[in-house]
């Protein structure tokens, strides 16, 4: 058997395994108790970041980057990144109040319009051979960043508040950050706000980054202490050095060609 036609293949699995975690996490959004697995389905949502990552990886080393995975891999996106953080975001943060409000419907809504466009937005300019950077904030990035704020609002209440007595964040409080947190990732998906590639932002170059890379290495630690601070940490640095890049004009990232869809 000739497996060299099927390596295409490889790639494509890893995609669909990205969508799969997406689906999985709403469905354990609306399963019971009542209130449903929200940190389990958060950390699929993360757990499908990684693996958007992966796939570009596989289909380089393979030799089977094409088209069709540029276009299957977007649409991975905009089902796991897109409509599946979407509910999470809705029914973790937003559904008790809008029985009050019924504008809070527009915060979720706007983020997964925002990251249609975002990817649509590139789609166009897509091919098989990926770019080092990015224009916009990546859609994996800005869902992850959502729902690693759930998980530090999680570890604050179930560790922070016991282990040093600080008091619990208010329900009020929690609302006003995740609608911050969403309108500014949502805006700087549709931005001109350029970002590298998260591989090349976290691993590449060390020695020609040293601050960046001492404060990734602090990042990695705080993983270790606690995975839900530590993730939001990670995307929380990675959206703000990509803020405060494009303020002071420090440079942007590389246009070096690399096989690797986002």
């Amino acid at each position: 058997m000739d497996f060299q036609k099927y390596r295409i293949v490889l790639p494509n699995m890893v995609t669909s395994l990205s969508i799969l975690a997406g689906l999985f996490a709403i469905f354990f959004t609306f399963n019971e108790p009542a209130n449903g697995y929200f940190t389990l389905s958060c950390w699929l949502i993360i757990y499908a970041t990684m693996l958007d990552g992966i796939d570009g990886k596989v289909a380089r080393l393979t030799n089977s980057s094409s088209e069709f995975g540029v276009q299957y891999d977007s649409m991975a996106d905009v089902i796991t990144f897109g409509v599946a953080a979407t509910v999470v975001i809705f029914k973790q943060i937003f559904i008790n109040h809008i029985s009050h409000n019924a504008a809070f419907y527009v915060f979720p809504v706007f983020f997964l319009i925002c990251g249609a466009v975002r990817l649509a937005r590139f789609n166009c300019t897509a091919s098989p051979k990926g770019k080092k950077g990015f224009i916009g904030l990546p859609i994996p990035v800005a869902a992850g960043a959502i729902v690693s704020l759930f998980l530090f609002f999680d570890g604050w209440d179930m560790f922070i508040v016991p282990q040093f007595g600080v008091p619990i964040l208010p329900e009020e409080v929690k609302l006003r950050l995740t609608i911050g947190y969403i309108l500014l990732v949502s805006i700087l998906m549709v931005s001109h706000v350029k970002y590298d590639i998260t591989f090349h932002f976290f691993l590449h170059d060390s020695s020609k980054h040293k601050v960046r890379t001492a404060i990734n290495l602090l990042i990695l630690a705080l993983a270790f202490w606690h995975p839900g601070f530590g993730f939001y940490a990670v995307s929380s640095f990675y959206i703000i050095y990509g803020i405060t890049r494009a303020i002071f004009g420090q440079g942007d990232p590389e246009e070096k060609v690399l096989s690797v869809p986002q």
